[in-house]
């Protein structure tokens, strides 16, 4: 199983870069989208309802039509629940402070990871993200396997 992460701060572009890759990781295999838990982010016609859309499974800690899984789960878990669900490529957004190599994504050039964060392979703007091609950035990001 890939997985593809991308982290960074608020507002950075991290729902966009990840709803602009899921059709084209969707051709890799089942796809799963995993996002760290906030609640009430799956507004009717936001970016994450709309990334949700595009995954055969979504993984996120507790909002409402999404799969649940107790309490506040850890990278580790979702991703093991997606392995169960036999999904071929993850895209994991947020988690910036769980170990694993992703690319950070900046609201400008002086938004740095805060300390702690670790295994940054990858470090653009979120502009810069969304300027590039889908297949382009694909073929660039960071990933592992899982």
């Amino acid at each position: 199983m890939i997985v593809v992460q991308f982290a960074g701060f608020s507002r950075s572009g991290k729902t966009e870069v990840c709803l602009r890759l899921a059709e084209h990781a969707a051709r890799e295999g089942r796809l799963a989208y995993v996002k760290s838990h906030h609640a009430g982010l799956e507004r009717p016609g936001s970016n994450t309802e709309r990334m949700a859309q595009h995954a055969a499974l979504r993984l996120l800690g507790g909002s409402d039509g999404m799969l649940r899984l107790g309490g506040r789960p850890t990278l580790a878990e979702l991703l093991e629940e997606a392995q169960r669900a036999e999904c071929d490529v993850v895209i994991v957004e947020g988690f910036k402070h769980t170990a694993g190599l992703k690319t950070w994504l900046r609201r400008d050039a002086k938004d740095v990871p805060p300390e702690g964060v670790v295994d940054v392979a990858l470090d653009l703007t979120g502009t810069q993200a969304l300027e590039m091609l889908p297949q382009e950035l694909w073929s660039i990001a960071p990933r592992r396997t899982v």
